[in-house]
């Protein structure tokens, strides 16, 4: 079912207007823990030592746009960092704020302009973006996307991360990334599969391994899995992007 990008954009959806809903569509504090060990794994083996040094960690400044019943900002705070969560919805601010009060909430928009975040951080998450991940609108993705790579800091890092389970409902994050590169102001690194990155997993096969399992993972499931099983499963996909730009 193919969905307006402005529905998700906005507080249209029925379950955005209940507090059941915020917590039905975020990951359990638990699974926050154990996603947020990984992705720190996986920039330390990046070598993006620049945001994991234990010297400067409480320094380093972290935006979770769209977060949810903020349980990922969480596990990153209780790591050390500087957390701001955003949502953009009055409804979601108050339910982020009312689970998680010892954290700096905002109410941001990454499909407005006039929506600002007045700061910039070294880590930018967003995670299952609904506006990503249910949509596909290219023009009002690249612009979105673009939009919340402008407050990255200097070599500051975006995990973008989703899943094309529902595509063509959802972004051509390949497209996406290819559009981005063109710029010279990004530098796409890599993609894994979330499942993969773990502290098992690079501690017993190493990043390069978990790199390429990641890439083969998406061809068993496009060629093998799906056709046998006529049905359509996709992972969970992180993509990395790094700022080139000089900061200002």
């Amino acid at each position: 079912m193919s969905w307006s990008y402005s529905k998700f954009s906005s507080n249209k959806c029925d379950w955005q207007k209940n507090k059941i809903g915020w917590e039905a569509h975020s990951v359990t504090p638990k699974k926050a823990k154990f996603l947020v060990d990984g992705y720190l794994l996986l920039l330390k083996s990046l070598g993006l030592d620049f945001i994991l040094n234990q010297e400067r960690v409480k320094n380093s400044t972290t935006l979770d746009i769209g977060s949810g019943a903020g349980y990922i900002g969480h596990a990153l705070f209780k790591t050390g960092f500087s957390v701001l969560c955003t949502e953009h919805t009055k409804q979601g601010v108050i339910f982020l704020k009312e689970q998680n009060p010892e954290l700096d909430v905002e109410l941001f928009d990454i499909a407005n302009r006039k929506s600002i975040i007045d700061q910039k951080f070294d880590l930018i998450i967003c995670r299952e973006l609904y506006p990503f991940t249910r949509v596909n609108c290219f023009e009002s993705q690249l612009e979105s996307l673009e939009n919340i790579l402008s407050y990255l800091n200097k070599e500051g890092v975006l995990l973008l991360i989703g899943s094309t389970i529902s595509f063509p409902h959802c972004a051509n994050y390949k497209l996406l990334l290819k559009t981005l590169n063109k710029s010279n102001k990004y530098e796409y690194l890599h993609k894994y599969a979330e499942l993969f990155v773990s502290r098992q997993f690079f501690m017993f096969f190493g990043p390069l391994f978990v790199r390429n399992l990641s890439r083969l993972l998406v061809l068993i499931i496009k060629f093998i899995v799906n056709p046998l099983l006529n049905k359509k499963y996709a992972d969970i996909m992180i993509y990395v992007i790094k700022n080139k730009s000089i900061d200002v």
